[in-house]
């Protein structure tokens, strides 16, 4: 480029009666692409624009004249043309193609000033966006691609002191990536993260590897990856509702630790599922299982379909306490609905489901279950209610456990 502009026709760029083209002196948006008067390289306008400007990128823009990765840290909006035709490409540099950074040292979060990413497609490099430890950011209207590593991910914090908090992701399309699609893990101490209508296909690892408190994930498609559709790991208060899963966990791209490959799991922390689509088998691949429990904190499944899964539709582990498979609720076309049940205190609606209550106790004032038959005078299955210290059955036995 020539020098920096404002955006002649974008958001009220000032114009130069003269030459027709925008004011140099405004300073809030600048326009990136091959023309004389614009800038030849994002980074470039991200450095000449004023804090909680605008950088919008035009379909003529060369990533050649870009030096990656490309640092942003002034909450700017970089905006392109259309995620179609506007292509940033980091190649084979070896190096991440877009890093947002907070840019702020007293530790202040400025919610009015925020970054954001929008109508681009992002290519190569390693991994598409970072995001160091960030408040507000939105990304949205973005295909990412052929990344070597993940397409949007958060830097590890671990040892620091950083975090990430409402980070908002609507419409971004992840595809063929050498990691995970989407890797917020509790690493990066990721809460309340935000995935709308977002799309993770066919990439190596996982489709959404996401931690943290409060992660929500709201429709979207996660098909054909590696390993899991979505996994979420550590924190609280997580939850899908509405997406569409099918055929995660290819064996050939599955690395030593991938047990069984499922379409959700749930690793050690609590986490909510409703209104899903499973279908086990795709042209990726064949989920051994629509929902792992494993390590599963009081976590539910409710309100889904599930069906062409190789094992079954729900697997609970024995480090699972306190998970509701809601059977009444699900639809079930695969042969087995629970794989295995080999949880504490495993629910359908609530009760828990047939157990050698001996061994179990309730959990509340009248907490409901069932006895296995291990310990009725009948020595058949009998619903029990949970008072004073004791299971009392309707057959009339008492069931202390001990």
């Amino acid at each position: 480029m020539a020098g920096g502009a404002g955006l002649l026709g974008v958001a009220g760029g000032t114009a130069n009666a003269a030459s027709g083209q925008p004011d140099p002196s405004f300073e809030t948006e600048q326009v990136v692409g091959d023309e004389d008067w614009m800038y030849d390289s994002i980074q470039a306008a991200h450095d000449d624009v004023d804090a909680g400007g605008r950088i919008y990128v035009t379909e003529s823009y060369d990533s050649a004249n870009e030096s990656f990765p490309i640092v942003l840290s002034n909450h700017v909006n970089v905006t392109g043309a259309h995620r179609g035709s506007t292509v940033v490409d980091a190649g084979d540099s070896g190096e991440n193609v877009f890093e947002i950074r907070e840019g702020i040292d007293d530790g202040q979060r400025p919610y009015p000033l925020t970054h954001a990413i929008q109508n681009l497609r992002v290519e190569g490099g390693e991994i598409g966006v970072l995001i160091s430890p960030e408040t507000s950011a939105t990304i949205q209207h973005l295909v990412v691609r052929n990344t070597n590593s993940h397409g949007v991910a958060s830097l590890d914090q671990t040892g620091n002191s950083g975090v990430s908090f409402m980070n908002y992701l609507h419409n971004v399309h992840v595809f063929t990536v050498g990691g995970n699609g989407f890797h917020l893990p509790f690493s990066g101490v990721n809460h309340a993260s935000r995935l709308q209508f977002c799309v993770a296909w066919d990439n190596d690892g996982i489709g959404a590897n996401v931690g943290g408190y409060g992660t929500h994930i709201a429709g979207g498609v996660y098909q054909g990856n590696g390993h899991h559709g979505i996994r979420f790991a550590p924190g609280a208060n997580q939850f899908v509702r509405d997406a569409y899963l099918e055929g995660n966990g290819d064996d050939q791209r599955a690395n030593e630790d991938h047990e069984y490959s499922a379409d959700v799991q749930v690793h050690n922390t609590q986490a909510s599922i409703e209104n899903c689509y499973f279908q086990g088998a795709g042209a990726g691949g064949r989920s051994e299982r629509g929902v792992d429990f494993k390590g599963g904190i009081n976590s539910h499944v409710r309100n889904c379909l599930f069906r062409n899964h190789l094992e079954g539709a729900v697997y609970v582990d024995e480090n699972s306490t306190q998970c509701d498979v809601h059977m009444e609720s699900n639809i079930n076309w695969d042969d087995t609905y629970l794989v295995a049940d080999n949880g504490d205190r495993t629910r359908s609606e609530g009760e828990i489901l047939p157990t050698d209550l001996s061994s179990t106790p309730g959990q509340y004032a009248h907490d409901s279950g069932y006895d296995d038959g291990t310990n009725t005078s009948s020595g058949h299955p009998e619903q029990a209610v949970w008072h004073d210290g004791a299971w009392y059955t309707w057959g009339g036995d008492v069931i202390r456990p001990s």
